[in-house]
């Protein structure tokens, strides 16, 4: 058993992601059993972190969550990530109502970006 790794930067646009698909496939080409450990693409980690502050600090974060949400269905423009933008929207607006956020909550929140890269690479392959 193989785990192969892959980080936000190897992620992060059209190229990088090929070359992500090209080495999954090979690896099954070649009966390969592995396991594959997906990062949020490029720079999205700390996009939702710099989100969290500005709902936090009650600032405008619309326009910025928009480009997010472009940057996220720029590979694959099909893919259905309904649930994790609507969830991100929500957790954004209870810490801009409360000005607080837990650790919990943070965490639940940069989870987003590793399931949003899970889904769009594995929809990619499929």
């Amino acid at each position: 058993m193989k785990i192969l790794k892959f980080g936000g930067k190897s992620l992060a646009n059209g190229q990088g992601i090929k070359n992500v698909l090209s080495i999954i496939a090979d690896k099954i080409k070649d009966n390969n059993e592995i396991i594959i450990v997906l990062s949020a693409r490029g720079n999205s980690t700390d996009q939702l972190e710099e989100l969290l502050e500005l709902a936090k600090s009650d600032s405008n974060y619309e326009n910025q969550l928009e480009e997010f949400k472009t940057y996220q269905l720029e590979p694959l423009k099909t893919v259905n990530l309904d649930l994790e933008f609507n969830l991100i929207s929500t957790l954004l607006k209870g810490v801009r109502l409360t000005g607080e956020y837990s650790l919990k909550l943070k965490d639940s929140l940069l989870a987003q970006g590793e399931l949003i890269s899970v889904k769009t690479v594995s929809e990619l392959l499929n």
